[in-house]
């Protein structure tokens, strides 16, 4: 027997991803794999996603946007996306940063389906990029992807 979904609560997730994702093929493949693995990650709640797309105007509106949307809406977790080289930037970084600090899941979602829970931004699989656009090189090959059995459900 299933438990039915609770409609009264919804789960809110952001979608975090560097302007230049936002109109790559990859995002739309991302986005999809999401919503296929949300009702395994978060069952039996309503879950909707926030994206980073088209939500901000600027790096101005971002940086005074930001800090409200994750402090009363995001009470999901959080999703992103690399770019094509294997790196967020710093804006990405300190979503997660902040996502993870209200000790919220946090997964790393591949363009082939392949979802990894991050609980830190910290060892050998985070390296330290040149610059703000290239602020954190994530080398996958060190993560662990995320199955029933190795990390657990939804609340």
């Amino acid at each position: 027997m299933t438990t039915p979904k609770d409609t009264t609560q919804i789960r809110y997730w952001y979608l975090a991803c560097s302007l230049t994702m936002y109109y790559h093929p990859a995002h739309e493949a991302v986005l999809r794999a999401i919503q296929a693995k949300l009702p395994q990650i978060s069952p039996n709640v309503t879950n909707k996603i926030v994206q980073a797309k088209g939500r901000y105007r600027n790096a101005q509106d971002w940086l005074s946007t930001w800090p409200k949307l994750c402090a009363e809406t995001i009470n999901g977790g959080l999703f992103f996306l690399l770019d094509d080289d294997g790196f967020i930037g710093k804006g990405v970084h300190t979503e997660i940063t902040d996502v993870l600090k209200k000790v919220l899941p946090v997964y790393l979602m591949t363009r082939d389906g392949n979802c990894y829970p991050i609980t830190t931004l910290q060892g050998d699989a985070f390296v330290e990029g040149p610059d703000w656009k290239l602020y954190t090189f994530v080398d996958i090959k060190k993560l662990t992807a995320y199955s029933a059995n190795t990390h657990p459900k939804g609340e």
